[in-house]
């Protein structure tokens, strides 16, 4: 769904949650309660924020990639470095 405001995706994210639980199927109630507890503000806030982790993903293969051409390297510093170095203008002293 794309919602326009909060009330309309909790709105939606209600009524879903509502037909799963009647559905009285028991792997269907149980992802319903798990999906509830854990992960609702996410997903309200996914239809709302449309951003997805491709980015991220990205990143992280490039981090795997400079892993694997450093195999058998074995100082964290040197490692710490290359990813600095391949990601330019994106580290924040953290």
């Amino acid at each position: 769904y794309f919602c326009d405001t909060v009330e309309d995706a909790s709105l939606r994210w209600n009524e879903w949650r509502d037909m799963a639980l009647s559905s009285e199927v028991p792997e269907i109630v149980k992802f319903a309660e798990v999906q509830e507890r854990k992960y609702k503000d996410g997903i309200i806030n996914s239809s709302l924020y449309r951003v997805g982790t491709s980015i991220v993903e990205g990143i992280n293969n490039k981090i795997k990639v400079i892993k694997r051409k450093a195999y058998g390297f074995r100082d964290f510093e040197y490692f710490k470095l290359l990813i600095m170095w391949n990601f330019p203008g994106k580290y924040n002293g953290v």
